[in-house]
């Protein structure tokens, strides 16, 4: 009887275990992207095509997802900028979908125009997409951009087409 007690015991916790297990799309996550950089050179600014590398850090708390992302110079020689906030919009084990509120600008010249109408400010958000395939995180992102004029009147808003899936691989401390 005690054995059986025992086996019982044993199978309970291994069913808990399992059931108790995050998703595979929890963990951290990491790929190399090229995007542009502002570069200071001799009195001088332009636009280069550099490296950098997208760290994204997904958990499952409380039966509710967390996402916080973080990039840098694929060389390290800047510091790690880190994203806001990650409102999720949609999420199961396969796919988290998301939207970043980057802020609003307010530095506009007299004589930026959009559509004609001068420009008070501007709100950008990120809106952000992660699906889990074959052991490779797909992420890609759009922005959408508000703009505003003087008086605070909606003159229009615009958005960024989709971007290419770049793929994250899960970073792993025993490889």
């Amino acid at each position: 009887m005690k054995k059986r007690l025992y086996l019982i015991v044993f199978s309970l916790l291994c069913v808990t275990t399992v059931m108790a297990q995050e998703p595979t799309i929890c963990g951290d996550w990491v790929g190399v992207f090229e995007d542009w950089a502002i570069v200071n050179r001799e009195g001088s600014t332009s636009k280069i095509l550099k490296d950098y590398k997208r760290y994204i850090r997904i958990k499952l708390i409380d039966g509710l997802f967390t996402i916080r992302m973080k990039t840098r110079v694929a060389d390290e020689s800047s510091p790690f900028n880190y994203w806001p906030d990650c409102q999720i919009i949609e999420a199961n084990d396969r796919t988290i979908k998301w939207k970043m509120d980057l802020g609003s600008d307010y530095d506009w010249t007299p004589s930026s125009m959009h559509k004609g109408i001068p420009i008070g400010h501007a709100d950008y958000f990120k809106y952000c997409t992660v699906i889990l395939s074959n052991g490779t995180l797909k992420y890609s992102e759009k922005m959408l951009v508000f703009y505003y004029d003087r008086q605070g009147g909606e003159i229009d808003k615009e958005q960024t087409p989709e971007s290419k899936a770049k793929s994250l691989y899960k970073e792993d401390s025993d490889w």
